[in-house]
């Protein structure tokens, strides 16, 4: 029997074993929660690497980067960025992705989470996927100032948040090329994360889920972006509003754009819309016109400009 893979079903090679724990914090699910490492099963040299850059593709590439961008993705999320498409053949999107994904495992350009997302009726298409060891030296090599963390296999609600939040950006990418709208940029945690100095010179961080830019009927728009699962309580959400507003009269943006981006919580129903609009109705007037409000299933609408609630209203 050949060692190599078919393309038919995908192997089971993984990260390797994973040493260290998740650090529990109540309804936190912020990248800064995870400690731990990954070991992987062997060391990738300069020359390996270089190897398998020259055995990557375009598309191979494209997948890297994205996987880099948005920390981990579903085997289906990569397969509606990068192998739904035009030029693929009726029905061969699947067959490609378990082929592709497949090798990108086997050379350790990628790596599978123990948690497969949807269970054993989800397939393959259910892999949970991040960079590893060959994957980060490679991004490293392309480019020097590139931050690749170790992945670890995380918490189930905090790796479903990370999912949710890949989501977000796969949807925009769909909106974009059916015409809905211009992604101009979109960011995930923790790189759209933002410090600035508090009262008293104390140095604070902000931690929005993602920043985007987005361009539709004419108009830009500029977000931060806070992905709610309502598993929070209305004190954290006050604090997280609280800290937005402090971010916002530092002045540090000015530093990035001419316009403060707007707040978008997007939240999954429209009980939860109703209580974080009663938190931010708690802010002051100028504080609340921030903050924006909108269901999930409703982010592209919502990020195009239209399709959110406004407490400032």
């Amino acid at each position: 029997m050949s060692g190599r893979s078919s393309g038919r079903v995908e192997r089971g090679s993984a990260f390797g074993l994973v040493i260290g724990y998740f650090l529990a914090r109540i309804a936190n699910d912020s990248m800064g929660s995870v400690r731990g490492k990954v070991v992987s099963r062997r060391y990738a040299s300069q020359e390996r690497v270089a190897t398998v850059a020259e055995k990557l593709t375009d598309r191979d590439w494209l997948i890297v980067q994205t996987v880099q961008a948005v920390k981990v993705a579903t085997g289906h999320q990569l397969e509606r960025l990068h192998f739904d498409l035009p030029d693929d053949g009726p029905g061969s999107a699947a067959r490609h992705r378990r082929r592709v994904l497949s090798g990108l495992v086997d050379l350790q350009v990628l790596g599978r989470l123990e948690r497969r997302i949807g269970g054993v009726r989800a397939g393959s298409a259910g892999f949970v996927y991040g960079l590893d060891v060959v994957g980060r030296r490679l991004l490293a090599t392309r480019d020097e100032a590139s931050r690749t963390r170790r992945p670890v296999t995380p918490g189930l609600s905090f790796l479903q948040h990370r999912l949710a939040i890949t989501e977000l950006y796969v949807r925009l990418v769909e909106a974009e090329r059916g015409g809905l709208c211009d992604l101009i940029e979109f960011v995930a945690e923790p790189d759209c994360w933002r410090s600035f100095s508090g009262r008293g010179g104390a140095r604070l961080l902000l931690k929005p889920d993602a920043y985007a830019r987005v361009a539709a009927s004419g108009y830009e728009y500029l977000w931060f972006i806070e992905v709610d699962r309502a598993a929070e309580s209305r004190p954290t959400l006050k604090a997280k509003c609280q800290r937005y507003v402090d971010y916002w009269l530092s002045g540090r943006e000015d530093t990035r754009s001419a316009v403060f981006p707007a707040v978008l919580w997007l939240v999954p129903d429209a009980r939860r819309a109703d209580s974080l609009a009663g938190v931010i109705d708690q802010l002051s007037a100028d504080s609340r016109a921030l903050f924006k409000v909108g269901l999930f299933e409703d982010a592209v609408p919502s990020l195009s400009g239209r399709g959110y609630a406004d407490p400032a209203a």
